[in-house]
């Protein structure tokens, strides 16, 4: 079996995960520390790939995806040390993708954002719209032709509720999880049913939207850390795919392979 390492440094978490065959076989997150605290994750990526050894000695390859620079290339380090892989990382201009970037300054456009559509695309039918919900919520359109033409950016639920809770002298941190009723008995339960209910209607709205430029029978795909609790809350209907950056992320490295 043909072994990927596959691994996403993203702003809240590095997910470090192994593939084979278009299929998931492994996924940690570590959570992801700057300045100081880069060395412990750096520490815990280097613990978890020794423990991946054990069970998948030997990886055909690998490929990176980075949305945190400053980690970027301590993590190609540790990596190549611990399984003696040379990781492709997103942005290379040698990588196949497969797909036109169809915005300014494509090479702005973040690593996840593609991966994510790619990864899309490897599933379902064109026209797309992928939802990626993490410290950032980003919003990605992949038109009928397969081209990603852009999409939205919007502060995340964690990053909504946190902000809210330092900028409102009155409203406490509250925990992030979904509340017991729609319409908040209390404090808290406002904040959280603000922050879950008012999401899903955001994408609910964002959805109605696309799909009258892109055309109503735009599947929509949804990601990311806390995507499992806002999806079922949506009302258009939703697939859901916790590990579709990976999916993203396997396909580039295959194309780029075999180019």
């Amino acid at each position: 079996m043909n072994q990927i390492l596959v691994i996403d440094i993203g702003n809240t978490n590095v997910v470090v995960g192994v593939m084979a065959d278009g299929q998931v076989l492994h996924a940690t997150r570590i959570a992801t520390a700057l300045g100081e605290g880069k060395f412990e994750t750096i520490a815990s990526v280097k613990t978890e790939l020794r423990e991946l050894r054990k069970e998948h000695p030997e990886f055909r390859g690998g490929i990176l995806s980075s949305v945190v620079p400053e980690l970027t290339q301590a993590v190609c380090e540790v990596v190549f040390q611990v399984t003696g892989v040379e990781m492709m990382v997103m942005g290379d201009n040698r990588l196949k993708l497969g797909m036109e970037i169809c915005v300014e300054h494509s090479e702005q456009v973040g690593h996840d954002r593609i991966a994510d559509a790619i990864g899309a695309m490897s599933q379902f039918s064109c026209p797309l719209i992928i939802v990626d919900m993490g410290t950032a919520t980003t919003v990605n359109v992949v038109d009928r032709e397969g081209r990603f033409v852009g999409g939205m950016i919007i502060p995340g639920v964690r990053t909504s509720l946190d902000a809210l809770s330092s900028r409102a002298s009155q409203l406490r941190e509250v925990p992030l999880k979904l509340p017991e009723h729609l319409i908040g008995r209390n404090t808290t339960e406002c904040m959280q049913s603000g922050v879950f209910y008012g999401a899903a209607s955001m994408i609910d709205g964002l959805i109605d939207r696309i799909r009258a430029q892109q055309g109503s029978d735009t599947t929509v795909v949804m990601t990311g850390g806390h995507a499992r609790l806002v999806y079922p809350l949506c009302r258009h209907k939703v697939e859901y795919d916790e590990y579709l950056l990976f999916r993203g992320l396997y396909c580039i490295y295959i194309n780029s392979m075999q180019s």
